[in-house]
């Protein structure tokens, strides 16, 4: 599953998109699944975010986008993140925050925060976490992605 911007009417909007393959016909479909909320551009980092785990590199990144840190939420303007609840919104609607490379929303950082290393082997779990913060648009220093693996999702 992926994110896929939609243009409605000039605004964009985002939605959770699945690939599904029929035997018969020998082709793949795309299938919009669920609505992930309005998309709102934060552009592109100029350099890539240190941190030791991932809810500081979650901060460090949108602190550097104008975001304001305070026990758990980022804010800027309307937007609210909070971090306890694995939120994305803007007032009271769900938002999709366009990010680097990738989408920050409630769904990818739910799959950060949340993290699920069950019954994969370490070369999965490598590639998920990696995928996990691409998806969210997190752009983080290669030092930082083994500190995070290290300190917070390896068994010791």
């Amino acid at each position: 599953m992926f994110i896929r911007k939609k243009v409605i009417n000039g605004k964009e909007y985002a939605y959770l998109v699945e690939n599904r393959y029929n035997k018969k016909k020998k082709q793949s479909r795309q299938k919009s699944t669920k609505y992930i909320g309005k998309v709102i551009n934060l552009g592109i980092a100029d350099t890539q975010t240190v941190a030791s785990t991932t809810e500081e590199a979650i901060i460090n990144e949108l602190t550097t986008k104008g975001f304001s840190h305070k026990e758990g939420n980022l804010t800027k303007g309307n937007i609210n993140i909070s971090l306890n609840s694995s939120t994305v919104k803007e007032g009271n609607k769900d938002v999709c925050l366009e990010l680097n490379e990738g989408f920050l929303c409630t769904l990818t950082l739910t799959n950060l925060l949340k993290f699920n290393a069950e019954n994969l082997n370490e070369k999965e779990l490598i590639k998920a976490i990696a995928e996990s913060f691409i998806s969210a648009g997190i752009n983080l220093h290669h030092t930082s992605f083994i500190d995070i693996y290290n300190n917070q999702v390896k068994t010791p």
